[in-house]
């Protein structure tokens, strides 16, 4: 990143920074001063509620972990009781809880309407238009997404291809196909 020409070198800068929090903290000068209140902790995530969490939203513990950006063993140990989530984790989790639809658009999968029914939907959609999951129709086979008001999707019918995520060598993951079609 270039600097303008006018700048002044950082260490002029840090020492007069410095300088000017010395004179305020004597109160020989009043600074701009922000005061903000420090958000509470994020509720615990108990095993249970993490398990319920991710069946009442319709997702696979692999899309959950998609979602969170986690792995699905990470998932797998959370609802097992065997590892916690970190703050940050019970963060997204919390948010999650109460407002879904902005966490699945933030990733980058749509959850419909923005209500909490809309993502309690297992077929959302990627803003590429490949379907994360899949509706079961009670006539058999697999619905559209857009008979549930979601993006449009291409029509899934006859049997699911079973997929794992698969982590590369540079750290994105992508769906791999296991098995035959």
């Amino acid at each position: 990143m270039k600097s303008p020409k006018n700048r002044k070198p950082l260490f002029e800068r840090l020492k007069t920074g410095l300088e000017e929090a010395i004179l305020h903290a004597r109160g020989e000068i009043t600074l701009k001063t922000t005061t903000l209140e420090m958000p509470d902790r994020p509720p615990d995530g108990r095993a249970d509620e993490l398990t319920k969490l991710r069946l009442e939203s319709g997702m696979s513990q692999a899309v959950f972990a998609q979602v969170l950006n986690v792995s699905t063993k990470t998932v797998q140990s959370w609802e097992q009781g065997s590892r916690k989530p970190s703050q940050a984790a019970l963060r997204l989790i919390q948010v999650f809880q109460q407002n879904p639809s902005v966490v699945l658009q933030t990733v980058g999968m749509s959850g419909g309407n923005g209500d909490t029914a809309s993502a309690k939907r297992t077929g959302a959609v990627r803003k590429s238009g490949r379907p994360c999951a899949a509706f079961p129709s009670h006539m058999g086979g697999y619905q559209s997404m857009e008979t549930h008001g979601l993006q449009s999707g291409p029509q899934l019918t006859g049997r699911v291809v079973p997929s794992r995520i698969v982590t590369n060598k540079s750290g994105r993951r992508r769906d791999e196909q296991v098995g035959q079609e």
